[in-house]
């Protein structure tokens, strides 16, 4: 299939829109930075792509993609609106991106820049992250995430709009942006108790087990 929209700036892969009904791709290898909604078909609006937005959640069936060595940098949102994702895949040697188990992370692994939305059942992100980006996971299928006691800040939006049912928020987060748990209808957060998690849980009206922690 054939690939709609290439857009690429001084070595910034801007827009890359593919065909449809592709399966898994790999980005373009002359690019060092993905940037923000880089494979959003709704921005800007000025897209060539006609007819296919009336059909874009049918035909837009990437499941996989892959993130070339040269890529030096992914910025946060660079794979917004691409709603079938399972899994990402950086290449051996790429300097601007790690995975673990297909969630997509820095290449330094110190910010959790996307969970694909159709990842299922449990995932614990591993010690060392500290940031869980914005919108990372936005609409996702998880279950249960567990965040371990290096994680100090989740940004806007991280978790809005998924079906989780818990999340475990250590003591070490002391930032907590706006918006995070939007239409998360299910979730029940677990949190030590005096923490950052249990303040911005009451203050939402979250449901919330305060876990006593022994040190």
């Amino acid at each position: 299939m054939s690939v709609y929209v290439t857009i690429i700036e001084n070595g910034v892969l801007k827009k890359y829109i593919p065909g449809l009904c592709m399966d898994e791709i790999t980005l373009p290898a002359n690019v060092h930075t993905i940037a923000p909604y880089c494979m959003s078909p709704w921005s800007p609006d000025t897209l060539p792509l006609g007819e296919v937005l009336n059909s874009w959640d049918k035909y837009f069936t990437v499941e996989t993609i892959r993130i070339p060595k040269n890529v030096s940098r992914v910025e946060k949102l660079a794979f917004a609106d691409v709603s079938k994702l399972k899994r990402f895949i950086a290449e051996k040697g790429c300097r601007g991106a790690q995975t673990h188990k297909g969630v997509l992370y820095s290449g330094d692994g110190r910010t959790l820049i996307c969970c694909p939305p159709m990842k299922r059942g449990e995932y614990t992100i591993p010690n060392g992250v500290e940031v869980i980006s914005e919108n990372a996971f936005e609409n996702t299928h998880l279950s249960h995430v567990y965040l371990p006691d290096s994680i100090t800040t989740i940004e806007d939006d991280a978790f809005t709009g998924g079906l989780l049912r818990s999340i475990y928020i250590p003591w070490s987060v002391t930032s907590i942006g706006e918006r995070v748990f939007d239409d998360c209808k299910l979730l029940y957060i677990k949190t030590p108790w005096n923490s950052c998690a249990l303040e911005y849980a009451k203050a939402h009206g979250i449901p919330c087990e305060e876990i006593l922690i022994y040190l």
